[in-house]
């Protein structure tokens, strides 16, 4: 047992500490490998490992000082110090994905806007082909109109309306050619 702890491996430390404690049962140091086991998750950032090797030496502690196998309280406050980690860590993790969450909601929102808008401002196969190529193969048309129009007094019209009621008033004109 004391030679899987001692390779520093986590598999090895996890193996050895539970061959350690089938052997002797909670002693100072097989709490003190179920801490250090803890710790090393805490900087690995891998808290759901840390609070269960953290919360097993707490028993373990609380175990050890119940059948007088440890005397002093030498232990405890790191196992503390070490929970709280790995709770910050926890928090912090669950934290980011839900602003990862957050963030892919949001761009899915603007992606399917932004596929509403390419699609009412072009036919739906130029649509269709800008999103899938990138570009839109050149097409030619042999009978087309092409319609110049300057209107009397636009800007200063539009400057004076909504947007909203300026495209109305536009569309309507167009509509009449």
């Amino acid at each position: 047992g004391w030679s899987l702890v001692q390779s520093g491996d986590e598999r090895n430390l996890d193996m050895g500490l539970n061959v350690l404690l089938e052997a002797y049962g909670a002693n100072k140091n097989i709490v003190d490998v179920a801490y250090h086991l803890g710790a090393a998750y805490v900087k690995k950032n891998n808290a759901t490992e840390a609070e269960k090797y953290l919360s097993e030496a707490q028993v373990l502690y609380d175990e050890a000082i119940k059948n007088n196998q440890i005397t002093d309280a030498t232990l405890q406050p790191g196992i503390i110090q070490a929970q709280n980690e790995a709770i910050k860590i926890k928090d912090d993790l669950a934290k980011s994905q839900a602003e990862l969450a957050k963030t892919v909601e949001e761009l899915q929102l603007s992606k399917q806007q932004t596929e509403e808008m390419l699609h009412n401002i072009l036919p739906s196969e130029l649509a269709d082909e800008l999103r899938s190529k990138g570009q839109v193969t050149p097409m030619r048309y042999e009978h087309v109109s092409v319609l110049f129009a300057d209107f009397a007094g636009f800007t200063k019209a539009a400057a004076a309306m909504e947007a909203g009621e300026l495209v109305e008033e536009l569309n309507e004109c167009f509509c009449h050619f």
